[in-house]
């Protein structure tokens, strides 16, 4: 694990797009591009069609060509990508009915399956943190068959709105499902694991100073809400015997999560030293039956990655144990 682990990181739609070189020349308009390239693709407006609207007088495969024209000019990828992935989400779609109309869709993938003991230890750790899903805080106290029943809550509704469903016509198959998704999303985003990847990383970095001197311990007080970002769309997944990645479809995951550490002196563990911000960040995407022509039915899970931020040495008036108001 190390921060510079960014294999296969920069190929989902919703990454913010890199800055293209600038003109020897300094024009403005190349300035205006690389502000707008900077933008994060997850703060533009939903462009979406609303493909279960029986009176829009347009096709659904006009809408889809038109998704394209909607997206700022600077961060528009070839034409030729954009229509491979909106043919691909065309047919995804008559792809995702079918399947609610049939009772496949469950045997359509392998759900990741988890032991007794990670489950009991996945309990124990979401009950001392809260989430964040898909913007909706939903608070660990509650325990966790209520955390996963949230995360299936919110995958029945972005696979409905995929399929121009409710939630609730979502088939028992299907529920079951996302159910075993759900609980691999609480299991990959747990502390024990972003917690041990950051702690790691952070602990090779000091190893290359004088470590004798120095103690670093976690800032629990200051922890973050876990993030879980949920959706539905393409992702590149490697394909058995083949050299090449290949698009799929199905259900994206991204994790957040941010831990504080202190550096403090091992004499004297109260004189605290610097504060560390450690941001711990994972993807998983779970084909569950949706990419069609492809035998996809497992699980993808990236490596973590794990970036570092020193935010400013302690001063004096904070190396107190109880931090001065």
């Amino acid at each position: 694990m190390t921060a510079d682990d960014n294999d296969g990181w920069d190929e989902w739609e919703d990454d913010t797009f890199s800055s293209p070189p600038l003109s020897p020349t300094g024009s403005g308009q190349w300035d205006r591009i690389e502000k707008t390239q900077a933008y994060p693709m997850m703060n533009l407006p939903p462009i979406t069609p609303h493909f279960s609207d029986p009176d829009d007088a347009q096709s659904n495969e006009e809408k889809l060509l038109l998704l394209h024209d909607d997206v700022p000019k600077a961060l528009q990828i070839s034409r030729e990508r954009m229509q491979a992935l909106q043919a691909l989400a065309l047919v995804t779609r008559v792809h995702v009915l079918a399947l609610f109309a049939s009772d496949e869709f469950g045997n359509k993938s392998r759900m990741p399956t988890l032991s007794d003991a990670e489950i009991l230890q996945d309990a124990k750790d979401i009950g001392r943190d809260e989430l964040l899903v898909n913007g909706e805080r939903v608070g660990g106290a509650k325990g966790y068959d209520a955390v996963v029943d949230a995360l299936q809550r919110e995958l029945e509704l972005v696979l409905a709105r995929q399929a121009g469903m409710t939630p609730e016509q979502t088939p028992m198959a299907v529920s079951n499902a996302l159910q075993s998704v759900a609980m691999a999303v609480v299991h990959a985003s747990n502390r024990t694991e972003s917690g041990g990847c950051s702690y790691e990383l952070l602990s090779k970095f000091l190893s290359k100073h004088e470590m004798t001197r120095v103690l670093l311990r976690p800032d629990s007080a200051r922890a973050a809400p876990l993030e879980v970002y949920l959706d539905l769309g393409p992702y590149l997944e490697a394909i058995p015997g083949s050299d090449e990645p290949t698009w799929a479809f199905g259900l994206r995951v991204k994790l957040v999560a941010v831990t504080w550490y202190l550096v403090c002196d091992t004499e004297d563990p109260t004189t605290e030293l610097y504060e560390i911000e450690t941001t711990f960040c994972n993807r998983l995407a779970f084909p569950v039956g949706l990419t069609p022509f492809l035998p996809l039915d497992t699980m993808r899970k990236d490596r973590g990655n794990v970036t570092v931020r020193l935010v400013r040495p302690c001063t004096p008036e904070c190396t107190s144990p109880r931090r001065q108001e």
